[in-house]
């Protein structure tokens, strides 16, 4: 019998089709989470070793091993 599909059409080529849709979308997803969440470690190493310097930074000043003025210069230079 034909259908508007054609000659011998059954729901077991479009269950097919639905899984295989099914599978697409899921490694899409699951592909863009993980460059999220890539993105979002490498955003949140560069936010640590930042944060790491700038407590060097101010134990050194409470240390006095700067003055003021150098504490400001290196402040504004990690700030940047």
């Amino acid at each position: 019998m034909m259908d508007e599909w054609g000659y011998g059409h059954s729901y077991s080529n479009d269950l097919g089709g639905l899984i295989f849709m099914l599978i697409v979308v899921a490694l899409l997803v699951v592909g863009v989470a993980l460059v999220v969440r890539s993105l979002n470690n490498q955003n949140q190493a560069g936010r640590s070793s930042q944060d790491d310097a700038m407590s060097i930074l101010k134990k050194r000043y409470a240390a006095g091993d700067i003055d003021k003025k150098e504490f400001e210069e290196k402040k504004k230079a990690l700030t940047e």
